[in-house]
Protein backbone atom coordinates (compact mmCIF):
# COMPACT_ATOMS: atom_id res chain seq x y z
CA UNK A 1 0.00 0.00 0.00
CA UNK A 2 1.70 3.47 -0.94
CA UNK A 3 2.33 6.15 1.81
CA UNK A 4 -0.56 8.06 -0.03
CA UNK A 5 -2.98 5.70 0.15
CA UNK A 6 -2.27 5.22 4.34
CA UNK A 7 -2.51 9.19 4.72
CA UNK A 8 -5.73 9.32 3.38
CA UNK A 9 -7.13 6.19 5.28
CA UNK A 10 -6.14 7.59 8.53
CA UNK A 11 -7.23 10.84 7.62
CA UNK A 12 -10.95 9.22 6.63
CA UNK A 13 -10.78 7.15 10.08
CA UNK A 14 -10.42 10.69 11.55
CA UNK A 15 -12.56 12.78 10.42
CA UNK A 16 -14.92 9.81 11.06
CA UNK A 17 -14.48 9.24 14.43
CA UNK A 18 -13.41 12.43 15.82
CA UNK A 19 -16.40 13.63 16.51
CA UNK A 20 -17.56 10.61 18.23
CA UNK A 21 -14.31 10.92 20.26
CA UNK A 22 -14.80 15.27 21.74
CA UNK A 23 -18.43 14.06 21.60
CA UNK A 24 -19.79 16.12 18.61
CA UNK A 25 -22.74 14.35 17.41
CA UNK A 26 -26.25 15.32 17.24
CA UNK A 27 -27.11 12.31 19.69
CA UNK A 28 -24.69 14.04 21.80
CA UNK A 29 -26.37 17.54 21.33
CA UNK A 30 -29.86 16.01 21.95
CA UNK A 31 -28.06 14.09 25.31
CA UNK A 32 -26.55 17.60 26.55
CA UNK A 33 -29.96 19.08 26.10
CA UNK A 34 -31.99 16.41 27.98
CA UNK A 35 -29.24 16.73 30.66
CA UNK A 36 -29.68 20.08 31.54
CA UNK A 37 -33.35 19.96 31.82
CA UNK A 38 -34.18 21.26 28.34
CA UNK A 39 -31.61 24.23 28.71
CA UNK A 40 -34.24 25.67 32.29
CA UNK A 41 -30.28 24.05 33.94
CA UNK A 42 -27.91 27.37 34.03
CA UNK A 43 -25.33 28.31 36.06
CA UNK A 44 -27.17 30.91 37.66
CA UNK A 45 -29.70 28.51 39.25
CA UNK A 46 -28.08 25.23 39.62
CA UNK A 47 -26.78 25.98 43.17
CA UNK A 48 -30.20 26.54 44.45
CA UNK A 49 -31.12 23.67 42.63
CA UNK A 50 -28.31 20.92 43.63
CA UNK A 51 -29.11 22.74 47.71
CA UNK A 52 -32.26 21.62 47.15
CA UNK A 53 -31.53 18.29 45.89
CA UNK A 54 -29.00 17.55 48.39
CA UNK A 55 -31.39 18.48 51.06
CA UNK A 56 -33.78 15.81 50.46
CA UNK A 57 -30.57 13.51 50.08
CA UNK A 58 -31.27 12.87 46.63
CA UNK A 59 -27.17 12.70 45.55
CA UNK A 60 -28.04 10.94 42.39
CA UNK A 61 -30.02 13.66 41.14
CA UNK A 62 -27.65 16.64 42.27
CA UNK A 63 -24.60 14.39 40.25
CA UNK A 64 -27.02 14.72 37.49
CA UNK A 65 -28.18 18.54 37.47
CA UNK A 66 -24.14 19.72 38.14
CA UNK A 67 -23.12 17.55 35.40
CA UNK A 68 -25.84 18.39 32.84
CA UNK A 69 -25.07 22.37 33.97
CA UNK A 70 -21.02 21.61 32.93
CA UNK A 71 -21.76 19.62 29.60
CA UNK A 72 -23.95 22.66 28.10
CA UNK A 73 -21.05 24.48 29.06
CA UNK A 74 -18.59 22.00 27.64
CA UNK A 75 -20.53 21.60 24.32
CA UNK A 76 -21.15 25.46 23.43
CA UNK A 77 -17.42 25.56 24.03
CA UNK A 78 -16.90 22.59 21.77
CA UNK A 79 -19.45 24.13 18.97
CA UNK A 80 -17.33 27.19 19.08
CA UNK A 81 -13.58 25.82 18.62
CA UNK A 82 -15.19 23.76 16.20
CA UNK A 83 -16.90 26.25 14.03
CA UNK A 84 -14.16 28.99 14.82
CA UNK A 85 -11.30 26.62 13.49
CA UNK A 86 -10.34 25.34 16.38
CA UNK A 87 -8.59 28.47 18.09
CA UNK A 88 -7.42 27.87 21.43
CA UNK A 89 -9.95 29.56 24.31
CA UNK A 90 -9.49 32.54 26.05
CA UNK A 91 -10.37 32.56 29.69
CA UNK A 92 -11.52 35.67 30.41
CA UNK A 93 -14.01 36.18 33.73
CA UNK A 94 -14.75 32.14 34.08
CA UNK A 95 -14.14 29.12 31.37
CA UNK A 96 -17.83 29.85 30.37
CA UNK A 97 -18.68 30.76 26.50
CA UNK A 98 -20.48 34.50 26.20
CA UNK A 99 -18.64 36.04 28.82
Amino acid sequence: MAAGSVKRIRLAIAVVVLPYLIQATPVHQLLYWIQSGGGTLRRENIQQIADWLQARRLTGLTDFALRGVLNRYYHARLRALLLDGADRPKSEGGNHPGQ
